[in-house]
């Protein structure tokens, strides 16, 4: 039986969302090229206009080469894409863990105006730290690395 795959979304318009691929596919590329070798867990959350979350979740390992489960990380582009065009999205951030130390560390970034904006590491350990009562390692934050637009903001596809 042929596998199908889900359609992507079309919101707002299939011009717009295509730009909001391909800045979704650079913003990734640029966010893990900063985060480096390791095992690392991409959390995009947001939350829609009419109340709802979007959360999309992928557990990347990054050494000579890029190790994911292909569908995790479709999804998470998906929805940083439609939060880039900003369709729908009220507020929206893109949290990454990096495992294999004693804790783990964590970075994040907002999504706004088209773009992927370092949160500081205050925001961030709010962000993760784990709910009272529940027994998990509270990860170290840091501020994000910037990220730098390959093109000027008027070049961007």
């Amino acid at each position: 039986m042929a596998r199908t795959r889900t359609p992507v979304p079309r919101v707002p318009g299939d011009a717009s969302t295509r730009r909001g691929r391909r800045r979704a596919g650079l913003a990734l590329a640029q966010v893990l090229s900063a985060l480096g070798p390791g095992v690392h867990q991409l959390c995009y959350s947001a939350q829609e206009a009419d109340g709802l979350y979007v959360v999309a979740e992928a557990t990347v390992t990054l050494t000579d080469r890029l190790d994911a489960v292909s569908d995790e990380l479709w999804r998470v582009e998906i929805a940083l894409a439609l939060g880039l065009v900003g369709a729908r999205v009220e507020f929206a951030v893109l949290i990454v863990q990096t495992l294999g130390g004693p804790r783990p560390l964590a970075c994040g970034w907002q999504v706004s105006g088209g773009r992927l904006h370092g949160m500081p590491a205050v925001r961030v350990q709010e962000a993760v730290t784990p709910c009272p009562g529940v027994d998990a390692p509270v990860p170290v934050a840091y501020t994000a690395p910037v990220l730098t637009a390959p093109f000027r903001a008027s070049r961007w596809p």
